[in-house]
């Protein structure tokens, strides 16, 4: 396991019971063995800084599997990889890390790959294990209609909240139109979508535990900031500790939400104000 800090091990408690898992932990690349296969799973803005392991890890040719959201697995890491070694994977495991070593999964775990060789080798991994592997001739809808419930959680993202919120109807309706967006982007792509799936996306999110899963710090800040710019909104007070500009982010300070229904407000950290689009 390669990670930025030591830990001591790494506790799931999964719906089948609690898993430990005792394995070699990594910290530094130039420590890193050849393997056969690398799994990327960490956030789509840490592609750089999972690549540095690639050079040792993949010295023999290893194929590298990306566990990401999105729908542009291949070009985040096209810096990185020959794009023939480049596994794209969408995950559907409800899963959240409660404790520095300790993770919650909620639910199964589904994993979708291309049915190629790569694929199929990929799915040969997870044979005899609780994780269901499912191969698919048309990678890039299954990645958009993945892309597509990720748009919904955008709201409890972008509030800070678990998923219940969706259930407020207002909230719900928002869902809808983002959904629709990706919807109709998707389809311009290539992927096949159908109508139907703007309300299985809020079925589904609704019919989900209304505390969770909750996403880390970091990723909620990351969520937070990217969800303001495109929607025309602008944090004065940002909580997050990054170098790069976002916006008009600045650190410290609160404030209040004044753009949504006071029940769903962020945390008081925030203070949103809509900015205006120029004329002309």
């Amino acid at each position: 396991l390669c990670a930025r800090s030591p830990l001591s091990g790494l506790t799931v408690d999964t719906t089948a019971g609690i898993v430990t898992m005792k394995s070699i932990i990594l910290t530094d690349p130039r420590a890193a063995p050849v393997v056969d296969c690398v799994l990327v799973a960490t956030k789509s803005y840490d592609a750089a800084g999972a690549a540095a392991w690639f050079p040792r890890l993949c010295a023999s040719g290893a194929p590298v599997a990306i566990l990401q959201n999105g729908v542009e697995h291949r070009e985040r890491f096209a810096a990185f990889l020959p794009a023939e070694r480049i596994v794209p994977v969408v995950v559907d495991l409800p899963a959240e890390r409660t404790g520095r070593n300790t993770v919650r999964q909620r639910g199964p775990g589904r994993l979708t790959v291309a049915d190629d060789a790569h694929g199929r080798e990929f799915s040969a991994l997870f044979r005899g294990t609780e994780l269901i592997v499912t191969l698919t001739p048309d990678f890039k809808t299954a990645a958009w209609r993945k892309l597509c419930l990720n748009a919904a959680g955008a709201v409890s993202a972008l509030l800070l909240q678990p998923a219940g919120i969706l259930r407020d109807e207002a909230l719900g309706e928002i869902a809808r139109d983002l959904v629709r967006e990706c919807l109709a982007v998707g389809r311009a792509e290539g992927a096949i979508l159908e109508d139907e799936i703007v309300e299985t996306v809020l079925r589904t999110c609704r019919a989900a535990p209304p505390d969770g899963p909750r996403q880390p710090p970091s990723a909620r800040a990351n969520n937070h900031h990217a969800g303001m710019q495109r929607y025309g909104l602008s944090l004065d007070q940002c909580p997050a500790d990054r170098t790069e500009p976002r916006g008009a982010c600045r650190p410290g300070g609160r404030a209040r939400c004044r753009t949504v229904d006071s029940r769903y407000s962020p945390p008081p950290l925030f203070h949103l104000e809509v900015k205006p689009e120029p004329l002309g």
